[in-house]
């Protein structure tokens, strides 16, 4: 297993970063949201949906600049080497730590928690890891078939109805990052911005064991 990187450098995440985070996901939920118009009118011939806002000028002022170099191997692992800071003071309970004790627990953990991780502690790539762990733990108790929750097989429904804020595709790609990393605790000290380590999320995995 190669993750040899335990440095401690600074480099916080700009508001800019964090704009592209916002960005992204909102062109996410344009994106579904068109997916969903044009099944109901191919299947009902009409849709009470509405359009969400697109942003397009910031779409394509992103578009325009280079993509990131792929790194590979040693590479890969000396540049998050050189991302790790101090997270000493940044604190988002994990599941392990404080577990839910009710629904109404988990959906506080999740209301509180999206809060966090979008102020000043978003710098630290283990806040998103570790909320995309608890969206993960409210995933699968919701689709539970001993809870009794109604709302089996409609997390998007879901996550609206509890006022939780985040848009479903942010939740699916951290979801999806927390599965793939957050077990491997050396990722939680990075000071990378998310789409950053999205993009690079397949050169990453390279470096974990097979």
């Amino acid at each position: 297993m190669r993750l040899a990187f335990t440095g401690k450098l600074n480099m916080s995440v700009t508001i800019n970063e964090i704009r592209k985070t916002e960005i992204l996901t909102a062109c996410d939920h344009f994106a579904e949201t068109v997916f969903k118009i044009t099944n109901d009118l191919h299947t009902c011939g009409y849709t009470d949906r509405t359009l969400p806002n697109f942003p397009k000028a910031a779409l394509l002022t992103m578009m325009e600049k280079e993509p990131a170099k792929v790194l590979r191997g040693d590479e890969s692992d000396h540049y998050l080497y050189s991302k790790i800071i101090n997270i000493d003071g940044v604190t988002l309970p994990t599941p392990e730590d404080q577990p839910h004790t009710s629904l109404n627990d988990l959906i506080i953990k999740l209301y509180d928690g999206y809060r966090i991780l979008k102020s000043m502690y978003a710098k630290v790539l283990g806040c998103s890891l570790i909320y995309g762990q608890w969206l993960q733990v409210a995933f699968k108790y919701i689709n539970d078939r001993n809870n009794r929750v109604n709302y089996r097989g409609n997390w998007e429904r879901w996550l609206t109805d509890n006022n939780i804020g985040i848009k479903v595709s942010h939740a699916r790609m951290l979801r999806t990052l927390a599965k793939k990393f957050y077990k491997y605790k050396q990722f939680h000290s990075l000071s990378i911005p998310l789409t950053e380590f999205w993009n690079r999320r397949k050169e990453i995995e390279e470096l974990l064991p097979s």
